[in-house]
């Protein structure tokens, strides 16, 4: 599912031909379609962040620590209550 998700919002974006879209999605567990939106859109940022026109995999990874894993700790979900 989410998988597909991001082949869908990476349709439109330059991006590497060889990125493993099953390895971001097993990196984004329980994840609205809404936040894979916010990884692909803030990988884009860090490609042109870094002068480059095309978004590789580890701009990926570094859009899931930020935005995934940050928004852990502000989610109003009972794991955040567990968290502080």
């Amino acid at each position: 599912g989410r998988t597909h998700i991001f082949k869908i919002h990476t349709k439109s974006m330059s991006v590497e031909k060889d990125i493993r879209y099953e390895l971001l999605a097993r990196l984004c567990p329980n994840s609205t379609g809404a936040e894979l939106r916010s990884v692909c859109t803030e990988a884009g940022m860090f490609a042109i962040r870094a002068r480059r026109k095309i978004a590789t995999e580890k701009d990926f990874i570094e859009a899931i620590n930020k935005v995934i894993k940050a928004y852990a700790k502000f989610s109003s979900t009972p794991r955040y209550m567990t968290y502080n």
